[in-house]
């Protein structure tokens, strides 16, 4: 059912960006990656609040967890928070991205070749909400909670967190103790 939901999110991604086009498409991007940037300088003190406000379930040693070892579900809490904290900002800055993005929507009727913009838009479209998916499942696969592995542990969503050129790789040494 997870994979299900993800392979509709990802077709929803390619549908909204043919309909926006490349042009559209890169305006959200940038304004994404303002938020992204914004988001990587401010996570960490937002980290400390919510960690006062949300509770994170214990790691019971010998617990099976689907991505993790041991040894780094022993600290996962701190990444919990800090991966959630930069999530909250994400979303927060995604909508501003979205409001602006509607009231520059006439960028999507630029005079460019038809087909390249309606394919450069899907990709684009496409490539945002598979990020999206993968920030998600990771911040779902640091829970230590038997359904919350469950839905980790097979097929695509594992995939998508242990196979991800490059973010696999910047996301797990940016969270995980070292």
């Amino acid at each position: 059912m997870v994979t299900l939901i993800i392979l509709f999110y990802l077709l929803v991604g390619v549908y909204t960006g043919m309909r926006r086009g490349l042009t559209l498409e890169l305006v959200y991007i940038a304004g994404y990656f303002i938020t992204f940037l914004i988001a990587m300088f401010t996570y960490e003190g937002f980290a400390k609040f919510l960690s006062v406000y949300i509770p994170y379930p214990s790691y019971i040693p010998g617990n099976h967890l689907a991505i993790f070892t041991e040894a780094q579900a022993m600290s996962l809490d701190q990444s919990f928070y800090k991966l959630v904290a930069f999530l909250v900002i994400m979303i927060l800055g995604w909508l501003v991205v979205r409001f602006l993005g509607y009231v520059a929507s006439e960028l999507t009727f630029l005079p460019l070749l038809k087909q390249f913009n309606t394919i450069g838009g899907a990709a684009l479209g496409f490539f945002m909400n598979y990020l999206f998916i993968y920030f998600v499942l990771y911040a779902v696969a640091m829970i230590p909670l038997a359904p919350a592995q469950k839905i980790i542990e097979g097929g695509l969503p594992n995939f998508i967190i242990t196979k991800t050129p490059i973010v696999t790789q910047i996301v797990s040494s940016w969270l995980l103790p070292k």
